[in-house]
C-alpha cells in the first residue's frame, strides 16, 4: 500500500535563484506549470490512497486506488487498475 499525501518538493526557479516549496500557492501559475511535469511511478504498488492535494500525475498500473477525503485536487491525472473516491483530478 503506498499513501500519498502531499509531497514536499522543493524547487529552484531558474529565473530568480529562489527555493520554493510546490504546493504553497496551489493556484498559482508555477504550481500549475511545474504539476505537468511531475509523475509518481508506482509501478509495482498494488494499492494506492490519496490523503491531500497533489501536484502531478500518478502512474500505478497495477494498483487500486482511493481517496477518503471527499475534497481535494489532483494537479495532473492518475492511470490506475481502478480508482474509488470524489476527489477533483486537472490542473
Amino acid at each position: 500500500n503506498v499513501m500519498m499525501p502531499k509531497p514536499n518538493v522543493m524547487f529552484k526557479d531558474a529565473e530568480t535563484s529562489n527555493w520554493f516549496q510546490l504546493g504553497n500557492d496551489s493556484n498559482s501559475e508555477r504550481d500549475l506549470r511545474l504539476s505537468s511535469t511531475i509523475l509518481y511511478n508506482l509501478h509495482e504498488a498494488t494499492s494506492f490512497e490519496i490523503t491531500g492535494g497533489i501536484n502531478g500525475s500518478i502512474l500505478a498500473p497495477n494498483a487500486v486506488g482511493s481517496d477518503d477525503i471527499g475534497v481535494g485536487h489532483v494537479s495532473g491525472s492518475v492511470i490506475a487498475k481502478s480508482y474509488t473516491g470524489s476527489i477533483e483530478f486537472g490542473y
